[in-house]
């Protein structure tokens, strides 16, 4: 017959879900399986060998390992139920889903199945003394998984500290990117300075004969006395002004060419996000960086048709034409060096971002910070698990480390092209991580928030059965005051010793809820999603100190009672808040993305019109107390304790209209 496991939604403890026990049990199994003196020790002296004994060791190696492969099974055993129920968690108790995510986690941390099945290996090849150290590794791992499963006391600073752990590792994340980014750009606009500079040279010497060619032209037409030597002058000069078209053809070119591929690349990089493979790596290699426009158009034409006016003066009848054509081969002599200086220019602009050594340094100090992240990485997250150890995402960020170094040597070598090659692998790599770091960051976002309600579920329940019983002994101990009373008459009432520490220690006990109050102000705090959650509780917290007070004093009355109802009231709201947040999916959170890289905080814990009802619900019991103020109120001449009690009513009230104005302040944004 299946055994049925009972469940009580309203106590403070929860009982385990039925697969803890079972797995507790496993592991303390495997405990008892794993004891270094299971085998004996190796230390046979050298001499005469004693089969009876020889015998006897061979049985208990034998026996040995029967018990180590038992307790291997065992932990794959429960490694397989607690990666399920990590899988598909009890959504009723999250608390216990949490210890089992985090206790799946470090067994495989800690590689236990890996070393057991290295003791394995060592018995069969005896060696025993290297099995037996082993084995107390292992218990000692063993022991810190039960430590976890066995953890009762439930607290969710510890999984907010990792969150912002995480979120630092981000944030630290973005600023690699951005500068490795930014020490690519700078390789590839060393490598189009040094591609550039290769056909400005070239360009340069024939722009430099051009000139010189023209100089002639400029000497010869001023000489020419008569029409034929100005024709031939004048064919000379239209081979020129061809040879300064193709340069200027050749250029415009170039420039065309490196326009199209920038746009591709622009296309590319919009197409194809950062860290995914292209469906097609060979398409997708990075090509090396070619010369682009590097001529002065202007001053190119300039000349040209500087060249033009200068054949159509040779090309004229008598001896006018002669000054003008030298006038205006002169012109285009003039535009050609002024191209020439323009492209000197660029040289030296593209020398200026061949700064290699500097362009190392920034390279070596990015490397240091992508290694100290590394170190950020390399610290496990209780609850998270990762082949690579540490947090998801390091191996990719350990990549990018190593192509950074790829790419330091390579600049230190005048390398731009395969620098920057490396440098791009390093960014895809780092993107990889950073998608990885982000998903780890949601899901311990998405497992705070349950554990955090969790939490506040416990102490809560805890709290409304507590002021239940109290204000049940409170009501009792009025009615045998008010018969006290009734039987003293005009006289004082004898209140026994015993009626008095009953009123004194259910002030203590009121003033304690006020204590829990604080801790659950502590988490909230810690959290800071909420609107105006904190608030209520402070709210609550008040009233449990106004109350505890006026026990003390002995005062069980009307008045003190409405309080406690009140008390009561607020935390049945509270709860039912709880249960509808726990059963609905978190709120969007708006701080998701890179947009947001720089985000302070989860989903929230309850949506805004969750935190509206407790609020009106605050404000009808406002209400309800002016009511019955009101109407025990027999003169107008207020008692000391009635004017105490208007002065609460009259600051509860400030306060809700705080915290509607904080609700509509944050409408909208």
């Amino acid at each position: 017959m299946r055994r049925r496991f009972p469940q009580n939604r309203h106590h403070s403890q929860r009982p385990a879900t039925p697969a803890l026990p079972w797995l507790l049990t496993a592991a303390l199994v495997l405990l008892s399986t794993s004891f270094a003196n299971s085998m004996p020790q190796d230390n046979t002296e050298a001499g005469e060998k004693d089969p009876g004994k020889e015998a006897g060791e061979a049985r208990t190696r034998e026996l040995g390992k029967i018990k180590q492969e038992e307790a291997l099974r065992n932990l794959q055993r429960l490694e397989e139920i607690m990666q399920k129920l990590t899988v598909r968690p009890d959504e009723r108790d999250p608390a216990n889903s949490s210890r089992l995510r985090e206790a799946f986690s470090l067994s495989r941390e800690v590689q236990i199945r890996e070393s057991m099945q290295r003791i394995l290996a060592f018995i069969k090849n005896g060696k025993l003394d290297r099995a037996v150290q082993l084995q107390k590794k292992v218990e000692s791992d063993l022991r810190a998984v039960l430590d976890l499963l066995l953890e009762k006391e439930l607290d969710p600073r510890k999984l907010l500290k990792e969150i912002r752990r995480v979120r630092k590792i981000l944030e630290d994340l973005d600023k690699v990117i951005e500068e490795e980014t930014s020490e690519k750009i700078d390789s590839e606009e060393a490598e189009q300075a040094g591609a550039d500079a290769k056909e400005l040279k070239e360009t340069l010497a024939r722009l430099e004969a051009l000139v010189r060619k023209e100089k002639g032209i400029e000497k010869d037409a001023a000489n020419a006395a008569d029409q034929k030597t100005r024709k031939e002058v004048g064919g000379r000069q239209g081979g020129i002004r061809k040879q300064t078209g193709e340069l200027l053809g050749e250029d415009q070119e170039r420039g065309k060419r490196a326009r199209e591929r920038a746009l591709e690349d622009k296309h590319d990089d919009h197409d194809h996000p950062p860290g995914e493979p292209h469906e097609d790596e060979e398409k997708h290699e990075r090509r090396p960086a070619e010369a682009g426009q590097v001529l002065d158009p202007g001053k190119m034409k300039q000349a040209i048709e500087a060249m033009k006016a200068a054949e159509a003066a040779l090309s004229a009848e008598g001896q006018e034409g002669r000054g003008q054509a030298a006038a205006r081969a002169s012109e285009a002599r003039q535009a050609l060096e002024e191209a020439i200086k323009s492209s000197d220019q660029k040289l030296d602009e593209g020398r200026g971002k061949r700064d290699f050594p500097g362009m190392k340094k920034e390279q070596d100090g990015t490397k240091e910070k992508t290694g100290e992240l590394l170190e950020k990485l390399s610290k496990r997250i209780p609850g998270v698990f990762s082949p690579d150890g540490g947090i998801p995402g390091k191996a990719d960020v350990a990549k990018a480390s190593e192509k950074m170094s790829g790419a330091s040597g390579s600049l230190s070598g005048g390398k731009a092209g395969k620098a920057a090659g490396e440098q791009e692998e390093a960014i895809e790599n780092l993107e990889k991580g950073r998608e990885k770091v982000e998903d780890t960051l949601e899901a311990l976002q998405e497992a705070f928030r349950n554990q955090l309600i969790a939490y506040l579920k416990q102490k809560f329940t805890y709290m409304l059965a507590e002021q239940k019983s109290a204000s049940n002994s409170t009501r009792s101990l009025d009615l045998k005051l008010r018969a006290l009373r009734l039987a003293a008459g005009e006289k004082t009432p004898d209140i026994g010793i015993k009626d008095r520490q009953l009123a004194k220690r259910l002030a203590v006990k009121e003033l304690q809820l006020a204590t829990t109050c604080e801790d659950i102000l502590d988490v909230l705090s810690e959290d800071g999603t909420t609107l105006v959650f904190p608030e209520i509780v402070i709210e609550l917290k008040a009233d449990l100190n106004h109350v505890g007070g006026l026990l003390d004093n002995l005062q069980t009355g009307d008045s003190t009672r409405m309080v406690q109802k009140d008390i009561e009231d607020t935390v049945i709201e509270i709860l039912a808040a709880l249960e509808e947040a726990a059963k609905k999916p978190p709120p969007p959170n708006p701080n998701k993305g890179r947009e947001k890289k720089n985000q302070n905080s989860s989903a929230p814990l309850l949506a805004k019109s969750a935190e509206l009802k407790m609020v009106r619900a605050l404000q009808l019991r406002v209400n309800r107390r002016t009511t019955r103020f009101n109407n025990a109120r027999k003169i107008d001449d207020l008692s000391n304790e009635a004017r105490t009690q208007l002065r609460e009513i009259g600051r509860k009230q400030k306060e809700i209209e705080k915290l509607l104005r904080k609700i509509a302040g944050s409408i909208g944004q």
